[in-house]
Parts: structure tokens; C-alpha cells; sequence
């Protein structure tokens, strides 16, 4: 993976192994980013278990008012 990694154009840090034990792999992983895009992957990750356990569809869709909104916070602000 690492030439894959090292002739691509952005910035890339990975990091991956099972939960609770350390990572077997990693490039760059403790190299510091912004969390701006990060915080989609939980967000993605409880929508998909809700959707496995039967606790929401996939298929509705969620309308969000200008009040649901908050400001970033960090580099986002």
C-alpha cells in the first residue's frame, strides 16, 4: 500500500487492526489532521448499525431546520 499512498497527491495517514489491540499497519498514522470530514465516519457508522438492528430506514429522509445547525469548532470556525 505504501507506494500506492506515496504517489498520490493529498495528504493520506492510515491506520488499521482490531479493536482494542494495536494497529498491525500504518502510514503516517500519527501525522496530524483536521478532523473536518472525520466526524462523518461515526455518523455513518451509527446510521448503518441502526439501519442492521431495525431501529431507522435507509430509505427516510431527515429533514434538518437552520436551528439543528452548529458551528465548527477548531480549524472549522
Amino acid at each position: 500500500l505504501n507506494p500506492l499512498f506515496e504517489a498520490f497527491s493529498g495528504e493520506v495517514s492510515v491506520a488499521f487492526g482490531r479493536f482494542g489491540g494495536a494497529a498491525p499497519y500504518g502510514y503516517r498514522a500519527d501525522a496530524p489532521h483536521p478532523a473536518a470530514s472525520l466526524i462523518k465516519l461515526p455518523v455513518l457508522l451509527g446510521v448503518l448499525t441502526g439501519a442492521a438492528e431495525g431501529e431507522l430506514s435507509l430509505d427516510e429522509r431527515v429533514f434538518l431546520k437552520a436551528t439543528d445547525r452548529v458551528g465548527g469548532s477548531g480549524v472549522l470556525q
